[in-house]
């Protein structure tokens, strides 16, 4: 049989003209069945929760792997450096300078590596906040319509205190923490 409550996101594009980005849209599209043989359907538009889910998950991977790719570079490093003070005494000649310019290569890669490291972490990390005012209720209300097959079956209940003063924020960084406290609770629970 058909479903009484259904839930569906869906991503709407549109080519952008030359030399402007593509323009895509997220849709939650919600519906319910109602008698007799009615329908009631609601569309939400969660393009910027997405979005800032994606570029968390960015922030992330990029995070793990500058740190992966970090951890290796000074035992590399310093090993090359003690084979130079190790060796350096029992060489001559060309031997001798072959390790310099051999261990003077592994430092500088070395160094181009972390340095690369450095730039790629600070551009995944998170965007310098753009603070305005934010309503808190309605934002929160906005991250809930995701979660409405959860308040259908009794797993999320929420009560949203109306009128409250605005706060200072970054709404797009707000949402994604509201989504991830939503997330969390209900793994917690499940």
């Amino acid at each position: 049989g058909e479903r009484d409550h259904w839930q569906e996101a869906f991503e709407l594009a549109r080519e952008a003209r030359a030399g402007a980005p593509r323009e895509v849209q997220t849709l939650l599209l919600r519906g319910a069945a109602l008698p007799p043989d009615a329908r009631l359907l609601v569309f939400d538009d969660i393009t910027e929760v997405v979005s800032a889910q994606r570029a968390q998950a960015w922030a992330e991977v990029a995070r793990r792997l500058a740190h992966e790719i970090r951890n290796p570079l000074t035992p590399i490093q310093l090993s090359a450096e003690r084979l130079r003070h190790k060796l350096h005494d029992k060489l001559a000649g060309n031997e001798a300078a072959l390790l310099e310019r051999s261990v003077a290569t592994i430092v500088a890669q070395v160094q181009a590596m972390q340095q690369l490291v450095t730039e790629f972490r600070d551009y995944a990390r998170l965007p310098a906040a753009q603070l305005q005012p934010v309503d808190l209720a309605a934002l929160a209300a906005e991250v809930l319509v995701l979660y409405g097959d959860a308040q259908d079956r009794g797993q999320l209940s929420a009560r949203l205190t109306e009128g409250l003063p605005a706060i200072l924020g970054d709404a797009t960084q707000l949402r994604q923490v509201v989504h991830n406290l939503l997330r969390n609770a209900l793994e917690a629970v499940a």
